[in-house]
């Protein structure tokens, strides 16, 4: 066990970094933000063309600050390593969704995320992420592992192209 570990292993709850560019990007858009609103209020028209323009660009502004860092997926998916080590699944469970949130294209992140659904005997939640993965492919040294995983589940065909296996699901 490294030193790192066991600063993750005193976590209760999953904690979020930020990096110095995340933490920019988010007062930027806040500063934004408040500048589109001040302007929008300044334009001269009605109240009611007004009130749509200031709320869309409220919804950018809150989907720009809360938008999720990829560091932030990769400190989640380290947290749910050691957490599944130290046999903590739900926690590594929490800590795996939370990855595979922030990092939607990493293959790695949804096979941790349904093998530990299908050693925790979590049928309805292991089938439902194989549902969401249908027609992905699969790199070429997680192909036997994620085909073990998901026949257990689901009739599916895996083609091969080139290094990867293109994944499709028999319908039900």
């Amino acid at each position: 066990m490294g030193v790192n570990d066991r600063d993750y292993m005193r976590e209760s709850e999953p904690a979020v970094t930020h990096s110095a560019n995340a933490f920019f990007a988010r007062i930027l858009s806040a500063v934004l933000v408040f500048i589109l609103a001040i302007v929008i209020l300044r334009v001269p028209s009605p109240f009611y063309v007004k009130i749509p323009l200031l709320i869309g660009v409220l919804i950018a502004g809150r989907y720009f600050w809360k938008r999720p860092d990829r560091s932030e997926g990769q400190f989640y998916l380290k947290q749910g390593v050691v957490a599944e080590k130290n046999k903590q699944f739900d926690k590594a469970l929490r800590c795996y969704e939370l990855a595979s949130e922030r990092l939607p294209d990493d293959f790695e992140t949804r096979l941790r995320l349904l093998s530990l659904c299908d050693s925790t005997n979590r049928k309805y939640k292991a089938e439902k992420i194989i549902g969401d993965l249908d027609g992905i492919e699969v790199p070429g040294r997680y192909f036997e592992q994620f085909e073990h995983i998901v026949l257990k589940y689901r009739d599916a065909t895996f083609v091969e192209e080139g290094d990867t296996y293109r994944m499709s699901l028999a319908r039900v």
